[in-house]
């Protein structure tokens, strides 16, 4: 097992080109079909001790795309923030209270050298749902749920439609 670690490590996915027989994507799975032999060879063990669940992966998998960058995403996740989204939310948060103490958009961005029009797209995301808000700072949001995405939608004030903006299932 050490030398297909190793191996993967070395070349990267090439690695695992000799031993994929074939692959699909349906739905929300990744499906993938390994080389019995090809595998055995390369862990260098007989063939009749690899498990079955070693050579027919089927997994759950995602794509998360974050402005132009595109990732899949396989297997079972655990929920990792964005700091992204986070660093955004928390400036909108201060901004926001910048501006309830008088302090301008003009005045905000040349103390931090951020341009006014970013903050101001960035500042309507203090007003997200707190649904949405907690989503975020545990990064359990949708996929789909990225600061561009935020940014440039016209945010309505009722947090049950952001939600369903956003691709949060109803409460219940």
């Amino acid at each position: 097992m050490q030398e297909l670690v190793e191996a993967i490590n070395a070349s990267g996915a090439k690695a695992l080109s000799t031993i994929l027989k074939s692959g699909a994507i349906s739905g929300e799975r990744l499906r993938l079909h390994l080389s019995l032999s090809d595998l055995a060879k390369l862990l260098n063990l007989p063939a009749q001790e690899l498990v079955k669940n070693l050579y027919n992966i089927d997994v759950p998998f995602a794509v998360r795309r974050r402005g132009v960058e595109m990732k899949l995403v396989a297997g079972e996740t655990t929920p990792a923030p964005d700091a992204t989204l986070i660093r955004a939310l928390r400036n909108a948060h201060d901004w926001v209270a910048q501006m309830k103490t008088g302090t301008s958009i003009k005045q905000i961005a040349s103390t931090t050298t951020i341009s006014e029009s970013y903050i101001t797209r960035i500042v309507p995301m203090a007003f997200l749902s707190p649904r949405i808000q907690q989503a975020i700072l545990s990064g359990s949001q949708p996929a789909e749920l990225t600061l561009e995405t935020i940014a440039r939608c016209k945010l309505p004030m009722d947090w049950q439609a952001q939600e369903r903006l956003f691709g949060f299932s109803p409460n219940t």
